[in-house]
């Protein structure tokens, strides 16, 4: 089980931990583009989220100092351990491409993962998935990797309960400039 920590707390941590950047800034954004993958028969339920980062601010210095992708999703089983990995998206892709048939490729290593247990479920009040993309959205913007998006990936939940909350995603960037 991961502690849970919304933006509040992650201001909070950064205050008492020490300040690292100067003139700390948020930015929360919905998807995009989200589409359900086609089913391939694994049993998997995959989605594709893309985030468009273009309100970070510009500057010398910038620093991501944390990003959280969360995803409060009904139909999570509220009585046993359910699991979620996320893979960053490799290339490009546009939603009538997948409604075609054309899966982007993703890196088959996940990004991050998420267990979800009941524990979770009672202290979340349903369910609420939440992956930490740090790294990600750090490599996205230094150009290390191509911003092509997310997969969410899972066996413990129907394409049809996902496709239902294609909107609710959103990812929160915490940013400043170092000094």
């Amino acid at each position: 089980m991961r502690t849970i920590l919304c933006p509040g707390m992650i201001l909070i941590l950064a205050a008492v931990l020490g300040p690292v950047s100067a003139g700390a800034e948020i930015l929360k954004v919905a998807p995009s583009e989200a589409v359900v993958l086609p089913a391939d028969g694994s049993g998997t339920s995959r989605v594709l989220l893309r985030f468009d980062l273009s309100g970070l601010r510009e500057g010398v210095g910038r620093r991501i100092d944390a990003a959280v992708l969360d995803w409060p999703v009904a139909g999570v089983a509220s009585d046993r351990l359910t699991e979620y990995t996320l893979h960053a998206v490799t290339g490009a892709w546009t939603a009538a491409g997948v409604a075609a048939g054309a899966v982007p490729a993703y890196d088959d290593e996940p990004a991050d993962l998420w267990d979800f247990s009941p524990r979770d479920f009672e202290n979340n009040g349903g369910g609420l998935l939440r992956f930490h993309l740090d790294g990600l959205v750090r490599d996205w913007l230094a150009g290390n990797a191509g911003n092509f998006g997310v997969v969410i990936a899972t066996e413990d939940l129907a394409p049809a309960a996902l496709s239902a909350r294609l909107g609710a995603p959103s990812l929160t960037i915490l940013y400043g400039f170092v000094r």
